[in-house]
C-alpha cells in the first residue's frame, strides 16, 4: 500500500500554474453552474468510484467535528444520487460538499501560512480529487478559480500582516536605539552607590568623611555588582557603632519605571540585601534606628577581655583597642554576632555566614575605646576572628583561623596582627591543642600569616642563621610547633623565608644554594609522579594516563622556573617588612 505522501504527490499537481488562469476561470465560470445530467449519466462509474474513496478516507482535523460528519453525509447523498440520476438533489449536495471542501482548504491554507508543514500534501490531494472526478472542464476551472482566489488572497493578507509586524518591530527598535544611550547611563556601580557608615552620634549622619564603600557587592546584586534603573541613587547603610544595629534606606532623583511609562522596571535594591540579613534586625524608619541610638552608650562588649593595645594612627591621633575572647553560650552576643558577620559578604571575597550555634567555633571580637562627648567612654565595633576547634586524634584539637575581618576605618592599624597574635596566645596554654591552621587564607592573610610567624621563629634557636643554611629538618618542625602550635607545612614555608632573609644574594653559591632548595620542594611532587610511573612499569600496569598528565622535561622547568620566581617575590615582600 502506498503511503500518503506517495499518493498525495501522485494528485494535485495542477495548482501551481493556476494563478495563469484565473481571469480566464473566472470567465469561464460564469457559464455554467451544477453538472448537468448527461454528464452524470456519461460519468457515472468514475463518479461513483471517486466518491467511494471519498466515504473511506479519513476526515482530516482541519475539519471541525460537524463538518466531517456532514461530509460524510453529502459523501454518501452523492453516491445515491450517481446510482439513481437525481439531477437536482446530485447539485445540491455537490454544492455543500465543495463549501466543505473550501472551508477545510482554508484552514490548510492558514496552517501553510503559519506552520509550513507538508502543505503541498494538502494541495496535491485536492488536485488529484477534482481530476479524477470526471467533472466538466468548465466545473473544475471554476473549483480552480475559487480554490486560487482563496489561497492568494490568504497569502498576500498574510504578507500584509508581516509587513505591518515588521514595520512595528522596527520602529521599536529604531525608539530603543535612541533610548539606549540613556539606559545605559542608568546601569549603576554597585559598589559605589552603597554606602557604609558607623554611628557613634547623631552628628555622623550627616558627616561624608565617615562613608566608605563594599570592596565587593556580587553576593548581593549579582556577578556584574550593577543596579538598573536609577538616577541620583543613594543605598545607605547605617551601624551603631558599639551594637551594630542596621538602618536601610535608599534615596534617588528618578526611576526608568516613569522616563519608560512603566514598560521597564528598576532592580529592587532592599530586598537583596536584606535577604542577607539576620530576621529582623535592621530598620528602614529613621526614628526607629535613632532610638536604638540613644541606648548605645549602654553597650558593653562581650566575653573575657584578653588583651588591649594603643595604636596612633598617619594622622597622630591615638586608638585605644581591646581584644576579647566571647563565648557562644550568650544568646546576647549571638545576636550581636549576626549581625557582624553581615560586613564579611562585602570585604572578603568567598565567604559565607558560619553556624553561630556550633559548639566548636571560638569568636574573638576587637573593639575601641573612645569617649563620647560626655567625657564617658564607650566602645565601638571594630572586627572579629574566629576559629573552629576541629578533633585530632587521638585526645587533641586542630583549631583552625576561619575568618578574620577589620572593619574598613580601622584597617592598617595593625588589628589584623594583633587579631592573630591574640589567637596564638589564647591557644598556646592549652596542653590538647595540636597546631593551629587557616581555613582557605586569602593572600593578603597568608603574607600577614607568614610575617608573624616568621618574625617568632626568628627567636627560635632551631632557626637560627648559623643553622637555618644546612637545611630543612625535623629539630625546626618539632620546635615550631612546641613553641607556637605552628603546622609542618607552615614551618617550611618559615624556614624558607628566613633562610631567604639570611641569604646574601650577591653572593652566586650563597643564592644558588637557596635557589636549588626552594625548587627540590617545588618539583617533589613532579619526581612522585615519575617514581609512581615506574613502579607501574614494574608492575606492568598501564602507565600512560598517567603520563599523558605530565609535562615534558622542557615544560617542566619553564614551569618550574615560573613558579619559584612567584614564591620568592612573596618571601621577599616578607623579608622587606621584617628588616623594618
Amino acid at each position: 500500500m502506498q503511503s500518503e505522501e506517495e499518493q498525495c504527490k501522485k494528485r494535485w499537481k495542477g495548482l501551481r500554474d493556476s494563478y495563469k488562469r484565473i481571469k480566464r476561470s473566472q470567465l469561464l465560470a460564469s457559464g455554467s453552474g451544477a453538472p448537468s445530467h448527461s454528464w452524470i449519466m456519461y460519468k457515472h462509474p468514475e463518479a461513483q468510484s471517486v466518491m467511494k474513496v471519498m466515504l473511506k478516507v479519513k476526515a482530516p482535523v482541519s475539519f471541525p467535528h460537524h463538518q466531517r460528519t456532514q461530509r460524510h453525509h453529502h459523501t454518501k447523498t452523492i453516491l445515491h444520487c450517481l446510482a439513481q440520476g437525481h439531477e437536482k438533489k446530485l447539485s445540491k449536495s455537490l454544492t455543500i460538499f465543495w463549501n466543505l471542501l473550501l472551508k477545510a482548504l482554508k484552514i490548510l491554507v492558514l496552517r501553510f501560512v503559519l506552520k509550513k508543514k507538508n502543505w503541498t500534501l494538502h494541495f496535491q490531494t485536492l488536485v488529484s480529487k477534482i481530476k479524477e472526478s470526471g467533472i466538466p472542464k468548465n466545473v473544475a476551472n471554476e473549483i480552480e478559480a475559487k480554490v486560487s482566489a482563496l489561497v492568494f488572497y490568504e497569502i498576500e493578507n498574510h504578507l500584509n500582516n508581516m509587513d505591518k509586524r515588521t514595520n512595528s518591530l522596527r520602529a521599536r527598535c529604531l525608539t530603543g536605539m535612541a533610548d539606549i544611550h540613556e539606559y545605559v547611563n542608568l546601569v549603576l556601580d554597585a559598589v559605589q552607590d552603597v554606602e557604609f557608615k558607623l554611628i557613634r552620634r547623631k552628628q555622623d549622619l550627616e558627616d561624608d568623611s565617615l562613608v566608605f564603600h563594599p570592596m565587593m557587592a556580587h553576593q548581593i546584586f549579582g556577578e556584574s555588582e550593577s543596579i538598573f534603573g536609577y538616577k541620583g541613587l543613594c543605598v545607605r547603610i547605617l551601624y551603631t557603632a558599639g551594637p551594630l544595629h542596621i538602618y536601610i534606606g535608599i534615596e534617588y532623583d528618578s526611576r526608568v519605571d516613569e522616563l519608560s511609562g512603566g514598560d521597564i522596571k528598576a532592580d529592587v535594591v532592599v530586598r537583596p540585601i536584606a535577604e542577607k540579613l539576620p530576621d529582623g534586625c535592621f530598620f528602614v524608619n529613621m526614628d526607629e534606628f535613632l532610638k536604638t541610638l540613644d541606648k548605645a552608650d549602654k553597650f558593653q562588649p562581650f566575653g573575657e577581655k584578653i588583651t588591649e593595645q594603643s595604636v596612633t594612627d598617619e594622622d597622630g591621633q591615638e586608638h585605644f583597642f581591646e581584644l576579647y575572647h566571647c563565648d557562644y553560650k550568650v544568646p546576647a552576643f549571638l545576636k550581636f554576632f549576626s549581625r557582624l558577620q553581615t560586613f564579611i559578604l562585602r570585604f572578603v571575597d568567598a565567604a559565607s555566614y558560619i553556624d553561630v550555634d556550633d559548639p566548636q567555633w571560638s569568636f574573638f571580637v576587637c573593639y575601641e575605646k573612645y569617649k563620647n562627648d560626655n567625657g564617658d567612654y564607650q566602645s565601638a565595633t571594630t572586627g572579629y576572628t574566629t576559629s573552629y576547634e576541629y578533633y585530632a586524634y587521638p585526645q587533641h584539637i586542630r583549631p583552625r583561623i576561619s575568618q578574620l575581618l577589620g572593619l574598613p576605618p580601622f584597617q592598617k592599624l595593625g588589628i589584623g596582627t594583633k587579631f592573630i597574635e591574640t589567637v596564638y596566645k589564647h591557644y598556646l596554654p592549652i596542653i590538647n591543642v595540636l597546631d593551629m591552621a587557616v581555613e582557605d587564607p586569602s593572600g593578603d592573610f597568608q603574607r600577614l600569616r607568614n610575617y608573624i610567624d616568621a618574625r617568632l621563629c626568628m627567636g627560635l634557636k632551631s632557626f637560627g642563621s648559623d643553622v637555618i643554611k644546612k637545611g630543612f629538618n625535623k629539630e625546626m618542625v618539632h620546635e615550631a610547633r612546641e613553641t607556637y602550635k605552628l603546622n609542618p607545612r607552615q614551618c617550611r614555608r618559615v624556614y624558607e623565608i628566613l633562610r631567604l632573609y639570611y641569604t646574601n644574594i650577591y653572593d652566586k653559591n650563597d643564592y644558588h644554594a637557596y635557589r636549588l632548595d626552594v625548587k627540590r620542594r617545588l618539583n617533589a611532587i613532579y619526581y612522585k609522579h615519575i617514581n609512581d610511573i615506574k613502579k607501574m612499569e614494574k608492575a606492568k600496569v598501564d602507565k600512560e594516563w598517567l603520563r599523558a598528565r605530565l609535562p615534558t622535561p622542557s615544560q617542566r622547568m619553564e614551569q618550574l622556573h615560573e613558579e619559584y620566581e612567584k614564591v620568592e617575590n612573596a618571601y621577599k615582600q616578607i623579608v622587606e617588612k621584617l628588616c623594618d
